[in-house]
């Protein structure tokens, strides 16, 4: 047993000394997740896009309203040309009549 111990004792040391290294060397260098999310926010595109999305929804959203209030006037002002129609037409029915007899 002892010289199984002695065997193994240093392989043991040195595979622990060379994990530490491996972990040094390469763990070092590794980002955090707070690091990575920083990054997307600062450095991302998707970003830069998104707020531009939202900006450019919100110019449809106003021109929708806009057109949706013009849209409304556009109809309220043909349904008045509407009857003025029917009035004159019926204007023109009575000065025939009149006319006839």
């Amino acid at each position: 047993m002892e010289d199984l111990l002695k065997h193994l004792l240093p392989e043991w040391i040195s595979l622990a000394i060379v994990l530490i290294g491996i972990w040094v060397s390469l763990g070092r260098n590794l980002v955090t997740k707070a690091e990575v999310e920083k990054m997307i926010q600062c450095l991302s595109p998707y970003n830069m896009d998104k707020q531009f999305i939202y900006e450019r929804l919100d110019m449809n959203k106003e021109m929708q309203e806009q057109f949706a209030d013009a849209l409304q006037r556009n109809t309220e002002v043909m349904n008045d040309l509407k009857v003025q129609i029917a009035t004159l037409s019926k204007t023109l029915e009575t000065i025939e009549t009149n006319i006839k007899n």
